[in-house]
């Protein structure tokens, strides 16, 4: 069967990979950016709550990201199971008109 709709399939692809990706960097960017000069201490401190903050973000961002490429292929597979099935109702409808 010819694979059809190649543009949704690259697009959807793009969404996934890139969800992954935009999560490794909201790790990264949450594990740099919730170290913090404490002025009082004048010591460098780790603070939770900043990078329990942007993780939180990132999972919801990637996790939407995620779904909306799925949701592209889920459609795309729809579509080819749909035009499957027309395609063995019309051969099935030919045997019985024989």
């Amino acid at each position: 069967m010819k694979k059809k709709y190649q543009a949704l399939r690259t697009i959807s692809a793009i969404y996934r990979y890139g969800a992954m990706l935009l999560m490794i960097g909201f790790v990264i960017f949450g594990a740099l950016g919730s170290f913090g000069y404490d002025f009082r201490t004048g010591q460098q401190s780790f603070q939770i709550g900043i990078f329990l903050g942007i993780l939180a973000t990132g999972l919801v961002t990637c996790l939407g990201l995620f779904a909306f490429g799925q949701l592209i292929q889920l459609l795309i597979d729809l579509e080819e199971n749909t035009r499957m099935s027309a395609q063995l109702l019309q051969r099935m409808l030919k045997r019985q008109d024989n």
